[in-house]
């Protein structure tokens, strides 16, 4: 039976795992929450033209940092066990000792979903410059659950001793 998620620590106090997750996974709708706020904020005729000649030629790309965001879920997979079994190995002694475990573990995961998080980041920024909003949701969304998925698996959780 699996007891609850260790706390996570970094000089301040301790947070649940499943919360860092969470503040994890949010970051990218955030992000782009704030950009639409900006975008209606400092709206003028002229960035309104550009964005609207921007549009069409910015469709497709925001569609294939969609496809991106989706390839990167998988990459961030790959690279989260990677660090994990990387991380582990530099433990030596210390491979049974719970808190560097979690450490590392912590540490994959910032990193790990930061990989999926970029192309959804990069169309968000597309957004801004005048691409449409749809394929941005979907960039957005398919980060998110691609962040969650990766904090959930399991397979790439440090085990003691190795």
């Amino acid at each position: 039976m699996k007891g609850p998620d260790p706390p996570v620590a970094r000089g301040g106090p301790a947070l649940p795992r499943w919360l860092v997750l969470g503040l994890i996974a949010v970051s990218m709708p955030m992000g782009l929450g704030i950009e639409q706020v900006l975008q209606r904020v400092v709206r003028s005729p002229d960035i309104d033209a550009a964005r609207a000649a921007m549009g069409p030629t910015l469709a497709p790309v925001a569609w294939a940092l969609v496809a991106l965001t989706a390839v990167t879920v998988a990459l961030g997979v790959g690279l989260r066990r990677w660090l994990v079994a990387r991380g582990m190995a530099r433990l030596g002694a210390r491979r049974d000792d719970p808190a560097a475990r979690d450490r590392v573990a912590l540490e994959a995961l910032y990193l790990a979903t930061s990989v999926p998080q970029v192309p959804a980041l990069l169309a968000t920024v597309a957004s801004l410059a005048g691409a449409p909003f749809v394929p941005v949701v979907v960039a957005a969304v398919v980060s998110t659950v691609g962040v969650v998925a990766l904090g959930l698996d399991g397979r790439s959780a440090p085990k003691p001793g190795g």
